[in-house]
């Protein structure tokens, strides 16, 4: 198993978690609740009311443009040895939400190379292209069933998470999920704890729906069960009058068990990246024919 290999699909893994995330489009305009933007003193919420309102804002758009910029570390343990880069990441991403589509474009660079890459996600198919050079094709990770129909509506995470911490009680629920309030923003964190095996659930089935079929696609076999998500914290930033979430920050850790049939060994990813709002998107996303027909299908060996 190369890890050359491993990591290509680990972007595509990128693209689809951050394809999932909990960003939001930017409202209509004038569908903005003017009533609430006119108030000269805003009311005070709580946080189930921001994260309803903030819900029902992502609703309004047909798409949206979203810049992620990031870094991760990755590495693969083998029978005792150890191979990883360090990347870095700039993509820009106009994805639809009915039906969940995602083009996206930007740049890579890691083990002391830069290059351009792009692709589309569409359905359960996945093209991308570094360099411009060979389309390689995988399936699987359908956006539309993924983080159980997150993919539908990203603010619905949120709303997840904070139903399952009503059932936790005391300092646990506390430390998962805290609202603060700054001059024009709702800043909402998610910190997920070794002690919070629910949350933990939660993630990792939003994870491994996403990116355990596209590996298995690669002849890759993976442990589901025994992945570990050792860090999770993310920081939504939502607009006070508009409930838009305008940018989310992500620190992740994750270690993947995984065998090809000949070697097993233990994939470790570092993450941190932002997600920044640009504006809605209104167009359409398809993956143009000559793409498809010149694609080939991913292979990891």
């Amino acid at each position: 198993m190369k890890c050359k290999a491993f990591i290509s699909f680990m972007l595509t893994f990128v693209l689809v978690m951050v394809s999932g995330c909990g960003l939001q489009q930017k409202a209509v305009e004038g569908d903005s609740p003017k009533e609430e933007a006119a108030e000269p003193k805003p009311e005070k919420l709580s946080m189930t009311q921001v994260v309803q309102k903030t819900q029902k804002a992502s609703q309004k758009a047909k798409g949206y443009t979203v810049k992620s910029g990031g870094k991760q570390e990755i590495s693969m343990e083998v029978e005792g040895q150890s191979q990883g880069i360090t990347q870095e990441f700039d993509l820009k991403m106009d994805i639809t939400q009915n039906p969940r589509a995602v083009h996206f474009s930007g740049t890579i660079q890691g083990g002391g190379q830069s290059g351009t890459v792009e692709g589309y996600q569409v359905g359960n198919e996945i093209y991308q292209t570094v360099d411009g050079s060979t389309w390689v094709k995988g399936t699987g990770a359908d956006l539309n069933q993924f983080g159980g129909n997150q993919g539908q509506d990203p603010s619905q995470a949120l709303q997840k998470l904070q139903e399952l911490l009503s059932q936790i009680q005391g300092n646990k629920k506390d430390q998962a999920l805290q609202m603060k309030e700054t001059r024009d923003q709702y800043v909402i964190t998610v910190n997920v704890m070794e002690d919070q095996p629910e949350v933990k659930e939660l993630f990792l089935k939003q994870m491994t729906g996403s990116m355990v079929p596209t590996m298995k696609q690669a002849g890759v076999s993976v442990n589901e069960s025994a992945i570990k998500l050792n860090k999770l914290k993310q920081v939504y930033h939502i607009n006070k009058s508009t409930f838009e979430q305008e940018k989310m920050e992500q620190e992740m850790e994750v270690e993947i068990p995984v065998n090809d049939g000949t070697t097993s060994g233990v994939i470790k990813a570092d993450q941190s990246m932002t997600l920044s709002l640009q504006g809605e998107f209104t167009g359409t996303i398809e993956v143009p024919q000559e793409v498809k027909e010149s694609a080939r299908n991913a292979q990891m060996q």
